[in-house]
């Protein structure tokens, strides 16, 4: 098994955090185990920038060794009652990074000490993802705080070059945690739980033709959508049950993002190249995988949630028969779509892009319903929330 060790880059006032011992049951290491995903712990990423499970070196991760997060963390010695009564601040904005050594995330000193616990106090604490967010994109310096009311972001953007767009997660806060909780023992560290949530929104393609006709797409951009934005978790600390803090279970917390009027500038792409539709519905992303040749370019986008206004299209270039076309849908109003019994059924109107919501577009070709406008969703299958879904009638 894996040896999890983590430590911090600073210690405030943590007494006798330092010690040249090696870990155990009586002095241990402050220890940290694989972020894993909301919603779904063991999920593959498959956007450029996407954090979720992959396997590397013949050994599965929930969370890249080569990606870095932040962990902001407090002690007290009675139970958790808010964020700024809580002192000293042990990690504030300090970034964990892969240690090779310990096959683990694993932050340490310049001399290669590493943090324990200190004896009779306990350790509530939260996470952000990724580590560094200076980008060409970014405008200033990282303003990314954290407090009672949870994290924030200001002034955050999201790139126009999709290659460059990455997936900004923040964690549930987790309260009241010892070196109990990391089930230490003298085989393995099991070290505390980083439970991440997406704080953008994903939109991905998919195509499918149940024509005669040979239809081939080299073409999808999403144009007229919002950019850039300010994101608050919007924590209330009004109990001392720490159960309210995460939203999987009935928390005071609703994050999010106050977005800026701006429009991007240049379309999204989110596909360029030539490929084939098929019968059976099928990713963009699984064609372009297939085909390997390095001529297609596929982007399941990154997105600002936010309300979808009438600029918000897309835009679809593709080939009937080897004659060119193009379509271009609003984005704003579309229905969304679940298929009961081969039968299409409403299931609402979709009008803005969620926090941590994955949206499928399905492009269909028909030679019934060719010169028709009509869209639907299809579900999602990974650890963004599923949605009854989209189709796009070319």
């Amino acid at each position: 098994m894996k040896k999890l060790l983590f430590g911090a880059a600073a210690c405030l006032a943590l007494t006798s955090c330092l010690n040249d011992e090696p870990a155990t049951q009586s002095n241990r290491a402050i220890t940290f185990d694989s972020p894993v995903m909301y919603g779904n712990e063991m999920t593959r990423a498959n956007v450029y920038g996407e954090i979720g499970s992959h396997t590397e070196n013949g050994s599965t991760y929930t969370y890249p060794s080569a990606e870095q997060f932040i962990i902001y963390a407090v002690t007290h010695t009675e139970n958790f009652t808010g964020w700024e009564d809580a002192t000293p601040a042990i990690f504030n904005n300090t970034a964990i990074a892969y240690d090779v050594n310990v096959d683990g995330w694993a932050p340490k000193t310049t001399e290669g000490k590493y943090y324990f616990w200190e004896e009779g106090r306990m350790m509530s604490y939260a996470a952000s993802s990724p580590a560094d967010l200076e980008q060409a994109h970014w405008a200033g310096a990282d303003k990314r705080t954290y407090d009672g009311e949870g994290l924030s972001i200001d002034d955050f953007h999201i790139s126009g070059d999709a290659s460059k767009q990455y997936d900004l997660l923040f964690s549930t806060r987790a309260c009241n945690t010892t070196a109990a909780n990391m089930n230490h023992n003298a085989q393995y560290y099991s070290g505390l739980t980083v439970k991440f949530q997406h704080a953008l929104s994903s939109i991905r393609f998919s195509i499918a033709n149940s024509s005669e006709e040979s239809v081939h797409l080299t073409g999808i951009t999403v144009s007229g959508v919002k950019y850039k934005g300010n994101f608050k978790e919007n924590i209330v600390e009004d109990s001392t049950d720490p159960t309210i803090y995460d939203r999987e279970l009935q928390g005071n917390v609703t994050p999010e993002w106050t977005v800026e009027n701006d429009l991007v500038t240049a379309p999204y792409v989110a596909f360029t190249g030539e490929i084939q539709f098929l019968e059976e519905p099928r990713y963009v992303s699984q064609l372009v995988a297939q085909v390997g040749d390095g001529t297609n370019v596929c982007n399941q986008l990154l997105l600002m949630p936010q309300e979808l206004t009438d600029d918000a299209t897309v835009t679809v270039n593709y080939k009937v028969n080897g004659t060119p076309n193009s379509k271009t849908i609003k984005l704003k109003g579309l229905q969304s779509y679940k298929n009961v019994e081969n039968t299409d059924v409403v299931t609402g109107t979709i009008s803005s892009w969620e926090i941590g919501k994955r949206y499928t577009y399905r492009l269909y070709y028909s030679s019934a319903t060719a010169n028709r406008d009509k869209i639907y969703f299809s579900p999602s299958t990974d650890d963004w929330q599923d949605v009854d879904v989209i189709i796009v009638n070319l």
